[in-house]
């Protein structure tokens, strides 16, 4: 017994010196504790009179769309960055742009088109329904995208989608880009909502924020 004893006190000073000097490592390399915003440099992109809301950045970094009235109407506007310029998308052609508890401006995952939230005339019931359409980045026709939905995301290859649309519980779908209607991963309970979908960039996971928006709530993962 006091050999067995004497090995597990060997063995547990052993994973107590191991563990400290994993964490040392660890300190020293700021693998928990560097904040992604240290030694920034940051940068005004705009400076109009009005707004400027809902920014997005393309995946490359390269290009940033937002919305703005400067020219009087919310429009969906692009700039190059490092460029100076910024090129209206939509010239006042959709007249719902803006959305304080979802995302309503994205980018396909190659930076080729903007994408944009709106609310389009619904044939069947006279109101209005949500709708994604999509603009070219540089410029030229909008079309819609998808139908029925409030907020999507593509997956970091392109070839999936995660939306949900504005039903009951805020339901998550993904779907095959030539899917009309995509399979439901998971839905809240009557009255929860789940906003901002993203997917992890090997796109193991969705995250997404649940709760009550521009409320209490807490960003999980399925």
């Amino acid at each position: 017994r006091p050999l067995r004893l004497a090995w597990w006190a060997a063995a547990a000073v052993g994973l107590l010196v191991l563990g400290g000097a994993a964490t040392r490592q660890l300190q020293r390399s700021d693998y928990f504790w560097r904040s992604p915003l240290e030694g920034a440099k940051v940068t005004r992109l705009t400076d109009f009179e009005g707004g400027e809301h809902h920014a997005a950045i393309s995946r490359d970094g390269k290009f940033v769309a937002f919305l703005s009235d400067r020219d009087g109407t919310w429009d969906a506007w692009a700039t190059q960055v490092g460029t100076g310029e910024v090129h209206n998308l939509t010239n006042g052609s959709l007249k719902e742009l803006r959305n304080p508890a979802t995302r309503t401006v994205g980018f396909s995952p190659d930076g080729s088109l903007v994408t944009l939230w709106n609310r389009v005339p619904n044939s069947t019931s006279g109101g209005l329904v949500d709708a994604g359409w999509a603009v070219p980045t540089m410029g030229g026709p909008i079309r819609p995208y998808l139908k029925g939905i409030s907020e999507w995301d593509w997956s970091p290859d392109g070839r999936r989608i995660v939306y949900h649309p504005p039903a009951e519980g805020d339901p998550l779908f993904v779907t095959e880009l030539d899917e009309k209607v995509g399979r439901q991963i998971y839905v809240a309970r009557p009255g929860v909502h789940n906003h901002f979908p993203v997917w992890s960039p090997d796109a193991a996971f969705i995250y997404y924020v649940q709760g009550l928006p521009l409320g209490e709530s807490d960003v999980w993962r399925i």
